[in-house]
């Protein structure tokens, strides 16, 4: 559980990519050991690092699966803000 809890996405690591490591890690829980799937909503979405999490946890995600669909469109949706402030100057 402490590797869990240890994981963060990396800076400049992309939301896919990181969702692939942390789905990896859990693939080495047993049935019994894996956290709840609420548990691992709160892990996964406060492992993103806080302008992520904040924007990721707006909309309430009933699902693992939908809580990484929805961090892969914030992550879109603030690289195209970020690209539209460069733009701009």
């Amino acid at each position: 559980m402490k590797g869990l809890c240890a994981l963060k996405k990396e800076r400049k690591e992309k939301v896919h990519d990181f969702t692939q490591r942390f789905v990896a890690y859990l693939n080495n829980f047993t049935a019994v050991n894996k956290p709840s799937e609420n548990a691992l909503i709160e892990y996964y979405t406060s492992a993103l690092g806080p302008d992520l999490a904040m924007f990721s946890k707006r909309s309430v995600r009933p699902t693992l699966a939908e809580t990484y669909e929805e961090a892969e469109k914030v992550e879109a949706e603030l690289e195209s803000i970020e690209n539209h402030s460069v733009q701009s100057k």
